[in-house]
């Protein structure tokens, strides 16, 4: 797994944009094979505050899907991002290869913008 790199990640509040994170091994070549792997990422202010939201492949509903080389992020809507109380935290995505070795490929920033024009 290539080394861990760190990001910033802009999303519009009530967003349904996905976030998607290209996966590439040591060389830089994309992770063709997905099979077996899972992945999880949670979102804090800083590393030991509480859980704000998790994404995973193991949840009942999936919030977190590996494919094409790349693991999607699928961001909640409106009704979840708008209780908030924080328009900037971070999370780190960490993937677990079929012999069950973590690994975290990135670390990002991320800064929800509210809408400005609204009723």
């Amino acid at each position: 797994m290539a080394c861990s790199r760190v990001t910033e990640v802009d999303v519009s509040a009530g967003s349904s944009a996905d976030i998607v994170i290209p996966l590439t091994d040591d060389e830089g070549a994309p992770i063709s094979s997905l099979t077996g792997w899972k992945a999880r990422a949670h979102l804090r202010v800083d590393p030991v505050g509480p859980l704000i939201y998790e994404w995973s492949t193991e949840a009942a509903t999936p919030t977190l899907v590996l494919e094409d080389s790349s693991a999607v992020m699928k961001m909640p809507n409106l009704s979840v991002t708008d209780t908030w109380a924080v328009r900037l935290a971070w999370f780190d995505l960490e993937l677990t290869d079929p012999d069950d070795v973590p690994s975290r490929p990135i670390r990002a920033a991320l800064r929800i913008t509210p809408a400005i024009t609204h009723n």
